[in-house]
């Protein structure tokens, strides 16, 4: 009888020390998101508001290329190049910073004792922040360019915020 309770004691006290390391790493994940929003665009003169400006940019180059090039009378054209700018950035951008987030912590890999996916999912976690915050200028433009919304068009972002 004494062994079943300091079983189910010792079960508790693993089950708590697994959450309180789980909420720990989720810690440390959000502090190095920070740290990689915050360095990013820190010594840039435009700030986080390049995130906003430069899709658009390359989404009208684009558009003004390909638009002489084909031809094409249609208005909804660069809302598409819009939407694949935006999420080839993202996947792009994100692979990109996985890898390179290896490297740039090292020394934090090599003196601390902790699960090394957090490293390279914090890079990712801050280019989605990056891509949420860039869809910003996809409602406008999808606005302006003719598309029309629909139940459908929700249904797609919803993946996307979860």
């Amino acid at each position: 009888m004494n062994t079943e309770k300091i079983g189910t004691i010792e079960q508790k006290e693993t089950e708590h020390s697994k959450f309180t390391g789980r909420v720990n790493w989720f810690s440390l994940l959000l502090e190095l998101v920070k740290k990689d929003i915050v360095l990013k665009y820190r010594k840039a003169h435009l700030g986080i508001l390049w995130i906003l400006i430069e899709p658009l940019l390359s989404s009208v180059v684009y558009y003004l290329i390909f638009y002489r090039l084909y031809d094409r009378n249609d208005r909804s054209f660069i809302g598409y190049i819009l939407i694949g700018r935006l999420f080839y950035s993202m996947l792009r951008n994100g692979t990109t910073a996985a890898g390179n987030s290896i490297i740039k912590n090292q020394n934090l890999i090599k003196k601390f004792n902790f699960p090394r996916s957090v490293i390279p999912l914090s890079a990712v976690t801050a280019q989605f922040v990056f891509f949420l915050i860039s869809l910003l200028d996809l409602i406008p433009v999808l606005l302006i360019s003719g598309v029309h919304f629909s139940w459908t068009v929700i249904q797609i972002c919803i993946p996307l915020v979860m």
